[in-house]
């Protein structure tokens, strides 16, 4: 009774300093109680999802995603693989590095946007046709930002032909 009583203290102990919400590890407790009937099983499945969990928050915090991002991932995964964090763990290196490449095109269409902005204001060309040049940028190549920038400059280029005329 005592071994069973010192088990059970040490299953519910387990990784006391890990950053898992409560929710979280009473559903990986009750996962784990379902799966295994050995408590030496059982206790090595919680651990490994606790570590597995802290192993893919560790990964987050040093990809240098956005928090927000950080968020939109975590939540991804979850909607995807619920409380298997080993699963998760093994797929947030590939979701980190999507979401790197969409924040880096972000980045890039900030600034084509930031430029183009520029470039029309020294035109004094009306607001609406600045809109309407960077919207038409946008439609004819979503997904090229070069293209874009291209597409901007000679529009730009042209209008400076006709008004230098």
């Amino acid at each position: 009774m005592k071994k069973l009583t010192i088990l059970l203290f040490i299953i519910f102990s387990i990784n006391i300093f890990s950053e898992m919400p409560k929710e979280y590890l009473r559903e990986i407790k009750s996962e784990g109680a379902r799966l295994y009937s050995n408590i030496n099983e059982r206790k090595d499945y919680i651990n490994w999802q606790i570590d597995s969990y802290d192993s893919m928050k560790k990964k987050l915090q040093e990809s240098g995603i956005s928090k927000y991002n950080q968020r939109i991932v975590l939540d991804r995964l979850f909607k995807m693989y619920r409380y298997n964090f080993i699963k998760q763990n093994g797929v947030i290196e590939s979701e980190i590095e999507k979401f790197l490449i969409i924040e880096s095109k972000d980045k890039v269409t900030k600034k084509i946007e930031k430029e183009a902005k520029v470039k029309i204001e020294k035109l004094k060309i009306k607001d609406n046709l600045k809109e309407n040049i960077i919207d038409k940028a946008k439609m004819k190549y979503p997904t090229s930002y070069e293209k874009q920038k291209i597409y901007i400059e000679g529009f730009l280029d042209g209008i400076k032909e006709k008004t230098t005329k």
